[in-house]
């Protein structure tokens, strides 16, 4: 099986993305590319929400801009790297209990920690995903493993036709835990 050229890892904010994209980084011969500081140049057309503390960011130019970043083997991530038409989408999942812990111990605010915890109950970033790609999507709960494990199973779904089995979209859902 080929190696895919571009690897999208994203998720909810929590999830562990950033920290398993640089253990890819070290492990593997792929970039890391990370698509918030992308968000943020100046090829990117974007505004600051100051009350929520976030971007709102243009798709549209962000994609164009991802494609003028993006070369050789790369590890996009971040929880808008699912627009890049990567070969390969990876969705980091996190039991909502287990994200309200993540974000609080980032001193992340109520309101945006619950927006986040929703998010994450409804698979929103999932969903998008699917609508985006309809196939080369996979999960990966995060809710009890390690950093290091979760890059493994990355790996191994990009190695392995057999590890994207274990890894289909829709194993995971939060919603009876949430609601």
């Amino acid at each position: 099986m080929e190696m895919p050229r571009t690897v999208s890892l994203t998720g909810t904010p929590g999830t562990g993305k950033t920290t398993v994209a640089e253990i890819l980084g070290e492990k593997t011969d792929y970039k890391v590319l990370d698509v918030n500081e992308v968000a943020k140049s100046d090829d990117v057309d974007y505004t600051e929400d100051q009350e929520r503390k976030t971007l709102a960011v243009d798709i549209g130019s962000l994609k164009r801009a991802l494609n003028e970043e993006v070369s050789g083997r790369t590890v996009l991530e971040g929880h808008l790297s699912h627009h890049h038409s990567s070969d390969l989408i990876i969705v980091l999942r996190a039991h909502p209990d287990e994200l309200r812990e993540r974000l609080e111990n980032k001193d992340w605010n109520d309101a945006k920690i619950e927006e986040n915890i929703e998010s994450e109950a409804m698979d929103i970033i999932l969903q998008e995903a699917i609508h985006i790609h309809e196939d080369n999507v996979y999960e990966i709960d995060t809710t009890d493993m390690r950093p290091e494990k979760v890059a493994e199973e990355v790996i191994n779904i990009m190695e392995d036709d057999d590890a994207r089995k274990k890894h289909q979209p829709g194993s995971i859902d939060w919603s009876e835990d949430y609601w």
